[in-house]
């Protein structure tokens, strides 16, 4: 460079990997007085988070639950009254709703939680408490993960087509409990099941033991499975005195967990399934085409290369495989090539499903019947969606801000945000995945441990599977109902005293019904030609939800606050589900000046200027996220809060509205953490570095938990006047003794408190 007054700001190198190898090698010639650390930027470096300083808050009391005696919230559980499950008859599906074949008029919601590990099979003596806990938090179903994986007999770290005995008999002691509670049982397949030696299978050391993709293609892998579900469908309880083929409390079923030939694990297969798969297709490809000649017409794109190298030929059966980035972001001359291997996956995956389901059917269960809750990048996640439509319903996995870079909260990164700075970018845009006339299950979601803003999990899900007629929300996860006295899981939700206790509030919005279905604002209509193009979620709106460390769910292009608004749904039935876009119903509900997004059933608004979410139904009332120090009002309710985060909320019992209702349970929750933990920014010249990567452990802390204080002045009108009981219940539901106090309504109950004065999270309000 002559000028020697010019300066290199930076170098940028772009090379499309995913197509080509390319080598590039740089250099640089630097003047006299220049060193290269002056053109690099400066180290990122980790320090302690602003916001570890927790030394005003209060410890939450560790209590073990014997569960002889229903929580006063429990009044308000339907379910619990609907004993035993399945004394309804069988779950059907009928205008894309769970119902039951009695009440086929009565939708059924399930809230959820995935039991796992030893969660199977406790102690015969503690399945009839486990089951009143799980009761407690309002659970009506639970999901089993995963069958294979935890009650096939073990050969070292593999499995054997045979029931461990004795885990199968305390699972049947654990089912009949949960039946006779009201609770209904549905189950995943497997997930990390891979098969001895002895059983025949191909290379087990070589199969990752996680999102096995070989079901689909490999016949002595489906032998297996086959098998194993027969033998579990026709095993009978002993104390239900049924075969699980017989009982309708065992609800639904998912054939596989977390698997697609659209995801990426399908490119890690062993050499010898990979060239199954590769056999397969080549086949397949012969069949529609015949010749190298037809085949190559078939895929050439007029202005482009040759769609396959010269080493390829139909005839000699060595067409390959485009790798799943090479299929979702795919180049130019492929894109007819791509079509046609997003075919071949699509078949092959829906075979297999009705493989399964003709097995379940040839044993009489008449339960309901999934694929895989599952995905991949691009358009390749409604092709998995499409997939799942040859049964009985569909579903995802959603996270905020799963961790990543290990599986221990010590090891992990994650970035540590609130959803409710997000309202363009959350997991909840997988709702764009909700197939129009089918139920939609979110079979596993979480908030996850060691993020700070986790206690409002489940009444955010409870909201959007309120609002977008989610059918069933499972949260991940659970191995004993135990309140724990230390975090050190990402996902158990019994080491989070305080996220447990907004459970049953959160029944009340979601499966009660207090917040209402929002109509469709929007129905994506994928015909099948567009289906298969690898080019139509290509566009000028690049905002999609990045936030799970392994998948993008695509959502078309309309603003994604629109599932804010009113329902979205992916449609693959022209005439019964038309495309819809409502964008005058959209632009009226999002106030941009005000900086809030309004549901258009006026029950939900999202303040993404002051970071909450109102909820503002008859029955329950409440705000989460920064309380700010603010006032709200909020129909009969005034409470002016704190400067903290959390969720406070107002939820009658009875299921009047709350100016009649006589028993009202009022939830505060605040923040909680380890006692002593901490956490770590990474910064670059003392400024945060942004991104979902950027907070680590400094210290994960000891029991006890604590939990950060919410202060509340409240007004609530009431027709109910006179005297009010307020009675402090410990995290289990429990009164906590000698610490009620009481209260005088006129108009209007006035109440002022702290739940660090009681150490609780949860209040009953009761007229005397």
């Amino acid at each position: 460079m002559n000028n020697k007054k010019s300066k290199i700001t930076s170098i940028s190198v772009k090379a499309n990997a995913r197509e080509d190898a390319s080598y590039v090698l740089l250099g640089m010639t630097l003047g006299k007085n220049t060193k290269a650390a002056d053109l690099l930027p400066s180290k990122l470096a980790w320090k302690d988070y602003p916001d570890n300083d927790a030394s005003d808050w209060w410890d939450i009391p560790n209590k073990y639950d014997s569960a002889n005696k229903p929580a006063p919230w429990e009044k308000g559980f339907d379910f619990c009254k609907d004993t035993p499950a399945g004394s309804k008859g069988w779950l059907i599906v009928k205008n894309g709703n769970f119902v039951f074949e009695n009440e086929p008029e009565n939708p059924v919601r399930f809230k959820g939680i995935t039991v796992v590990k030893y969660g199977f099979f406790p102690f015969k003596a503690m399945a009839a408490r486990y089951a009143k806990i799980m009761q407690k938090y309002g659970f009506n179903q639970i999901r089993f993960h995963s069958l294979f994986d935890v009650l096939l007999k073990s050969d070292g770290n593999y499995k054997l087509p045979e029931y461990n005995p004795k885990r199968m008999a305390k699972f049947d002691k654990l089912f009949y409990e949960l039946k006779k509670a009201g609770i209904y049982v549905r189950m995943s397949g497997l997930f990390s099941t891979r098969w001895s030696p002895s059983t025949g299978v191909q290379v087990p050391a070589k199969i990752s033991a996680l999102n096995n993709t070989q079901y689909f293609y490999d016949e002595k892998h489906q032998e297996l499975y086959l098998k194993c579900l027969k033998k579990f469908l026709e095993h009978t309880n002993p104390y239900t005195k049924l075969r699980y083929a017989d009982d309708p409390a065992f609800s639904t079923y998912k054939i596989i967990n977390e698997v697609s030939l659209f995801f990426n694990t399908v490119d890690a297969s062993p050499g010898p399934y990979r060239l199954m798969l590769q056999e397969q297709y080549n086949n397949w490809l012969i069949k529609k085409y015949e010749n190298d000649i037809t085949l190559t017409m078939a895929w050439r794109i007029e202005g482009s290369g040759s769609p396959m190298n010269q080493s390829e030929s139909l005839t000699k059966g060595t067409v390959a495989l485009l790798g799943i980035g090479s299929l979702a972001n795919c180049a130019s001359a492929h894109i007819k090539r791509a079509a046609d291997q997003t075919q071949f996956y699509y078949e092959l995956e829906q075979k297999w499903f009705k493989k399964v389901k003709k097995l379940i059917r040839s044993t009489g269960s008449k339960m309901l019947v999934q694929g895989s809750s599952w995905g991949g990048p691009g358009h390749l996640q409604e092709l998995q969606a499409a997939t799942n439509t040859c049964l009985d319903f569909t579903g995802k996995h959603c996270y905020w801000l799963h961790p990543h870079g290990g599986w221990s909260p010590r090891e992990a990164l994650f970035g540590n945000e609130p959803i409710v700075k997000h309202p363009v970018d959350h997991m909840l845009t997988g709702a764009f995945q909700n197939v129009s006339g089918k139920p939609f299950a979110i079979t596993e979601w979480n908030f996850c441990f060691p993020n700070d803003y986790f206690v409002d999990a489940a009444p955010f899900m409870a909201i959007y599977g309120a609002l977008q007629n989610i059918n069933a929300n499972h949260r991940f996860c659970m191995g004993t109902p135990e309140i724990q006295s230390v975090k050190n899981d990402f996902f158990s939700i019994f080491a989070s005293p305080g996220g447990l206790t907004t459970e049953p509030m959160s029944y009340f919005l979601y499966v009660r019904g207090d917040l209402k279905q929002a109509p469709v604002i929007y129905q994506n209509y994928l015909f099948p030609e567009a289906l298969h193009n690898p080019k139509r979620n290509k566009s000028e709106d690049k905002t999609s939800s990045d936030n799970r460390f392994y998948m993008k769910f695509a959502k078309g292009n309309i603003p994604t606050e629109a599932m804010l608004v009113g329902g979205v749904r992916l449609s693959f039935d022209k005439e019964k589900y038309p495309p819809i876009w409502n964008e005058k119903l959209y632009k009226k509900a999002h106030n941009k000046e005000a900086g809030t997004i309004t549901s258009i059933t006026n029950e939900v608004v999202w303040d993404y200027k002051n970071y909450n979410i109102s909820v503002k139904t008859p029955k329950t009332r409440g705000i989460l996220g920064f309380l700010n120090g603010d006032t709200y009002k909020n129909g009969p309710l005034t409470m002016k809060l704190n400067d903290a985060y959390g969720v406070v909320s107002l939820s009658s019992i009875d299921n009047l509205p709350l100016e009649k209702s006589k028993e009202i349970l009022l939830t505060m929750v605040g923040r909680e953490r380890n006692s002593n933990q901490t956490l770590q920014e990474l910064t670059r010249n003392g400024k945060r570095i942004p991104g979902r990567e950027n907070t680590r452990m400094g210290q994960i802390g000891t029991a006890p938990i604590i939990s950060e204080p919410i202060e509340i002045e409240l007004i609530l009108k009431t027709e109910q006047k006179g005297v009010w009981k307020v009675i402090p219940l410990d995290a289990t539901g429990k009164t906590i003794d000698n610490e009620e106090f009481t209260a005088i309504a006129d108009k209007n109950l006035n109440l002022s408190f702290s739940n660090k004065t009681y150490k609780s999270f949860n209040f009953l309000l009761k007229k005397e």
